[in-house]
């Protein structure tokens, strides 16, 4: 038997605070959540940090770059041409959550009758599984859902939030999970809560998508701000999040400026990457990545990473690292058996990278995909 469940929410109208009874719809998720606890991860998400340097889509559909109050998400298409969604967002490999809570403040700013927020948690290795969250303000629509051995499931999902979520404002989303318990809150309010055990650990995402016609070119945009990543009062420390912040090799300029050591691969993590001049399998519409490493950057400087068909530039984006010494990492084109954008090198496609530092070309690579 289902129970119906009340919680008390608020409404800001003209700077006036109104509590209003809302329903919840019975969970298998049992009690109220655990409190937040200790601080592991705090970013504003105004500056290249967690969320890492500017995107561009290889489509030239979608991009992140950061703005003043915090890093604008712009769709307008399919990111990669062999895309189900249009959708673009970045997967934080170096925050793994187990258990804890990712908390962030979200704001549609075009688009918003075709606009969601998506967060996924517990993400596998190459997208295999995770937990995803969908909050669209226009609607009042939230969902919990669980991706896994290639199918979706819908945990929870409600459409009666909109005296809770406010349309073109910010909104505060967080997730909270412990063990299979998992928490979606609406500006401090429990919306969703549900209970599975498939995923236990893994890294976060942070993204957006537009609905509708993949086909058109219509922009739906959200800028995303003060990101948070708390452990949970009470909880097992050893399944605790954990952030590994990037590190600068160095504080002060020894030598000439370097970039080199450009590799390709599927993993976004760089691992199984191959060098410059190798030969990938084809893997049916994964998206390639490439990396490179740079030395002795100077402050303010811009990288200019520029991928190639034939001679001719069809992708370009630039990036202006944060630190002396580092090392990068991007998709940059997805391939199928039956379609791609490459010279061709002994029948099968090739793709040329080159690398410039303010304008002077300082490296190129190259890789096929057989």
């Amino acid at each position: 038997m289902s129970v119906l469940q009340f919680v008390t929410s608020r409404v800001v109208i003209s700077g006036l605070v109104l509590g209003l009874a809302l329903p919840v719809i019975g969970t298998s998720a049992q009690e109220a959540p655990p409190e937040p606890g200790a601080l592991v991860l705090e970013d504003s998400l105004s500056a290249p940090g967690v969320l890492g340097p500017r995107f561009a889509c290889p489509s030239g559909h979608g991009v992140r770059e950061f703005v003043g109050e915090g890093s604008i998400i712009k769709v307008t298409g399919k990111c990669f041409d062999t895309d189900s969604l249009a959708a673009v967002g970045y997967r934080m490999d170096t925050l793994t959550v187990p258990d804890g809570e990712i908390r962030l403040e979200v704001r549609a700013v075009s688009g918003p009758d075709r606009g969601r927020f998506r967060l996924l948690a517990r993400v596998q290795p190459q997208y295999a599984g995770y937990y995803e969250v969908q909050v669209d303000p226009a609607r009042g629509f939230a969902r919990l859902a669980r991706f896994a051995d290639g199918q979706f499931t819908v945990l929870k999902a409600r459409t009666d939030l909109g005296a809770i979520l406010a349309p073109g404002d910010w909104n505060s989303i967080a997730l909270r999970l412990q063990g299979p318990n998992l928490w979606l809150l609406v500006n401090d309010q429990v919306a969703l809560s549900a209970s599975d055990s498939t995923h236990v650990s893994g890294v976060v995402y942070l993204g957006a998508l537009r609905l509708g016609d993949l086909n058109d070119d219509q922009e739906s945009a959200v800028v995303l701000r003060n990101l948070r990543v708390s452990a949970l009062v009470g909880a097992d420390e050893a399944r605790a999040p954990a952030y590994q912040a990037p590190q600068a090799a160095t504080t002060a300029i020894t030598g000439e400026p370097w970039l080199g050591d450009i590799t390709f691969g599927y993993d976004p993590s760089g691992n199984g990457a191959v060098p410059s001049g190798s030969r990938l399998p084809l893997r049916e519409a994964a998206p390639v990545y490439l990396f490179f490493q740079w030395q002795n950057v100077p402050a303010g400087s811009k990288i200019t990473i520029s991928i190639r068909s034939g001679g001719a530039t069809f992708n370009q984006w630039d990036i202006t690292p944060s630190f002396v010494s580092g090392r990068y990492g991007s998709a940059f084109v997805t391939v199928t058996a039956n379609s791609g954008t490459g010279r061709v090198s002994g029948g099968n496609l090739a793709y040329d990278v080159i690398l410039s530092l303010d304008g002077r070309e300082m490296a190129r690579g190259w890789v096929e995909i057989a």
